[in-house]
């Protein structure tokens, strides 16, 4: 039966046969929390660098001020959380009159868990194609592009730290502020 070159044909029918009867799918890459551990540092980026982190790309895009004049001259920065703090683990992504549009390596079926740090200016919010510009993120709709929109902790009304969960298929994704940080972007599994 494993006779010559054979052994291998059948090792693979035996591997692909197990992994379909336990429900893996070993082509998929595992979603990951996007953290900013990857890149170092206080690296720093305007529109339109871009960089990778946890499988993820975070590009950086304008944004759009209160007044609904759009900027592309902010920046993003990578820091330790001494020097903005979202509650996160470890290092944060600082948004500075930016916004980073995150793109995960799959979809995103459940939605997002984000941790904030909020502490002034206007901040916004894109999913799905459809874009939002608040003073804070508890003047959010409950729901954008078909994604359900709740935030808990004193972050939500530009006050410090915060929780902002984004319910339901994500398609696309873009976040900022002003004087605002956020880590641990994490998929709901």
């Amino acid at each position: 039966m494993f006779r010559g070159k054979n052994w291998l044909v059948w090792v693979g029918i035996i591997a692909l046969s197990g992994m379909f009867l336990m429900g893996q799918d070993s082509w998929a890459p595992a979603l990951e929390c996007v953290d900013f551990e990857d890149p170092a540092p206080g690296s720093i980026y305007s529109v339109p660098m871009t960089f990778t982190d946890s499988g993820a790309v975070v590009s950086a895009l304008a944004f759009q001020w209160s007044n609904g004049n759009w900027t592309p001259n902010g920046e993003m920065l990578v820091v330790d959380a001494s020097w903005c703090s979202s509650g996160g683990s470890g290092q944060n992504l600082t948004l500075n009159n930016i916004n980073a549009e995150i793109v995960f390596p799959v979809p995103i079926d459940n939605g997002l868990s984000i941790q904030i740090g909020e502490y002034g200016g206007n901040v916004n919010l894109m999913i799905n194609g459809v874009h939002e510009n608040k003073p804070t993120f508890s003047d959010m709709p409950p729901s954008i592009g078909g994604v359900l929109v709740s935030c808990t902790g004193p972050g939500c009304s530009g006050g410090g730290i915060g929780v902002l969960k984004l319910e339901g298929a994500i398609n696309s994704i873009y976040i900022g502020g002003q004087e605002f940080c956020i880590d641990d972007v994490c998929p709901i599994l």
